[in-house]
């Protein structure tokens, strides 16, 4: 409700920090109609070195129905995705939302 309230976003879909949610948590959470997602390509961006090195990372660990962690705080976010979807575009990759992703639900 308070992103709804404050940001006039309504969402359903829902990651955790640091991937981790108590037990009674998730239950209360997937009760209340949320999907919880983790991610299965973690490239630790805020290490950087900088926007190309990030990138590398995400392509070389890219693979189908991959959920790939990304941090708003890091300063080169933006330029990682510039760099990224075309890439996994070329390489055959169909870029979609969480919400059509076959795993909705499942941590």
């Amino acid at each position: 409700d308070a992103l709804q309230t404050h940001l006039r976003v309504k969402t359903n879909l829902l990651r955790p920090p640091w991937g981790q949610t108590p037990p009674e948590t998730e239950q209360r959470l997937q009760q209340a109609g949320f999907h919880i997602f983790g991610w299965t390509i973690s490239v630790r961006d805020w290490e950087g070195p900088d926007a190309a090195a990030v990138a590398d990372r995400i392509i070389n660990g890219a693979h189908p129905g991959g959920i790939v962690a990304l941090h708003d705080h890091v300063d080169w976010t933006a330029d990682v995705v510039d760099i990224v979807i075309p890439r996994l575009l070329l390489l055959g990759y169909d870029l979609r939302g969480l919400d059509e992703h076959p795993a909705v639900g499942f941590i």
